[in-house]
């Protein structure tokens, strides 16, 4: 593999490990009663059954990684990827600010 193609894999993986994060941490959130999940989509999932709600989401970002990494030689990919993972890693780090204020306050 290239340096490029590392470079794109690194991305993707980041990616992929932030939704499971942030899968797993919705998921404690809500059901702990510490938040409620603002997809409507997603929060249908969950109220019909957690492990659908973790499935689903997993899912659809490993599809999705799968598909930008077919397009990779594409410009284009790289600024569809981009701004997708400064969102999760956003919401990353939402998720550990309230985590701290959890364990703080």
């Amino acid at each position: 593999m290239n340096l490029k193609r590392i470079s794109f894999f690194s991305i993707l993986l980041t990616l992929v490990v932030l939704n499971i994060f942030d899968a797993f941490i919705t998921l404690y959130w809500i059901e702990n009663k510490l938040a409620v999940e603002a997809n409507p989509l997603m929060r249908g999932w969950i109220d019909i059954r957690p492990s659908y709600f973790i499935v689903l989401k997993l899912s659809i970002v490993l599809l999705g990684s799968f598909l930008l990494w077919k397009a990779r030689h594409k410009k284009l990919t790289y600024f569809l990827l981009m701004p997708t993972l400064a969102i999760y890693f956003y919401i990353f780090l939402k998720h550990l600010s309230s985590l701290w204020e959890t364990i703080v306050l």
